[in-house]
Order: structure tokens, then sequence, then C-alpha cells
């Protein structure tokens, strides 16, 4: 038995109902600009997104930890460090938060550089050496990796800052145009990941319009207008 609907039968339709509204109100802004209703959506997404957040953190982390502190003394480390963080407003104490926060920061680099490094640049480096395979029976995967390699290899080299502008290094690489290929590459890859970043908006936002569609269909249905 579903119980939100034993105490409120009409929340399926009350809950489209409200859906309808606030996407409404966000495709205001493609006509109306920044408007009131905009805004007020804005305000409630932002709002519901902290709250939510506030509400999970609290209920599957904070809470448990400060149960178990009790039992587990280890936990009184990140405990603390979490209260050095809430007194960064008061000027007096805000030094107490520099430590939780050099923790923080030099933890999230270390793991940015070890994923970057292993999850990265190693799988490039090592997909653009094996890309590289001559197949007589398929002459477009070897011209495929020539391309990624050849892609991999002007990229790099386009952003090779170390060397002097005048230097012999830089004359070589502007007498070959590699920066200019490597520019290009770099444009291809950006419309590539433009095109498939608009096709995705696109999909959401025939998604929503479906949405509308069928929302539509359906109050009407339910007040017996049209089919």
């Amino acid at each position: 038995m579903d119980i939100a609907n034993t105490a409120f039968p009409y929340a399926g339709e009350v809950g489209l109902a409200v859906a309808v509204l606030l996407t409404v109100m966000v495709y205001s802004y493609l006509v109306l600009d920044n408007n009131v209703l905009f805004r007020i959506a804005s305000h409630i997404l932002v709002g519901v997104a902290v709250g939510y957040a506030v509400v999970v953190a609290v209920e599957n982390v904070l809470w448990p930890r400060l149960l178990a502190l009790p039992t587990n003394l280890t936990l009184l480390v990140p405990f603390l460090l979490c209260l050095f963080l809430l007194v960064r407003p008061a000027r007096s104490l805000a030094w107490f938060s520099n430590y939780p926060l050099a923790l923080m920061l030099g933890v999230g680099a270390g793991l940015a550089i070890v994923g970057a490094v292993s999850g990265t640049l190693i799988p490039q480096a090592l997909g653009s050496a094996t890309a590289v395979h001559w197949d007589s029976a398929n002459a477009w995967g070897t011209i495929n990796g020539l391309l990624i390699f050849a892609g991999v290899l002007f990229t790099i080299l386009s952003f090779y800052f170390t060397a002097e502008q005048d230097g012999p290094i830089s004359r070589v690489l502007d007498g070959f145009r590699v920066r200019l290929l490597g520019r290009f590459f770099i444009a291809v890859a950006l419309g590539a990941l433009f095109a498939s970043l608009l096709v995705s908006r696109l999909s959401l936002l025939v998604g929503r319009i479906e949405f509308l569609i069928e929302s539509t269909q359906t109050a009407m249905r339910s007040l017996g207008i049209g089919m």
C-alpha cells in the first residue's frame, strides 16, 4: 500500500501539476528573459538541492558518526576539523579553519594529480602508442590510429611553453607548422565536444516538451476535454 497516496490521494496529480508549472517557469526565460517566474524557479531549485544535501549529510554522515563517537575515538579528529571550519566567520578564531582547509586542499590536489596521471595521461599515452599498427585487412583502422597519434603529438607540441619563442626548437616547430596542426586538432576536438553538448541539451529540451504535451493531454482527458 502506498502511504503517500493513502494520506493524500491526489499526490500524483499535484506533483504532475507542480512539475509542469516549474517547467513552464524555467522556460519562460526563453521569452521573457530574466523574469520573476524564472528567478522563483531557480531559487526553488537551489533551495531544494541545498536542503536535500543537508538532510542527507546529517542523516547519513554526521549523525551516525556522532553516535559511534563514544566507541570509536578516531572519529574525534574529523569531528574537530569540522568544528574548526564552523568557526571561520569569527575573526579571532578564523585561523583554526586553516588546518582543515589545508588538509582538504592537499588531499584534493594529491587525488587530482594521481587521477590525472593514472587515469588520463598514462592511458592516453599507451592508447596513442598502441593505436598505430599496420593491418592490411583494416586499412581504415590504421589510418584512424595514425590520426589519433598525430592529434595527440601535435596537440602536446602546440603547448610547448618551456622553449624560447625565438629558439631553435621553436623555429623547428614553426617550420613544420606543428603548432598550427595542433591548434587544428584542438579546434576539431572542441567542435566535437560542443556538438555533443548541443545534441544532449536538445534531447533534454525535446524530452521536456514531450512531458508538457503528455501532461496537458492527461489533464484534458481527466477533465473530459478532447479524446
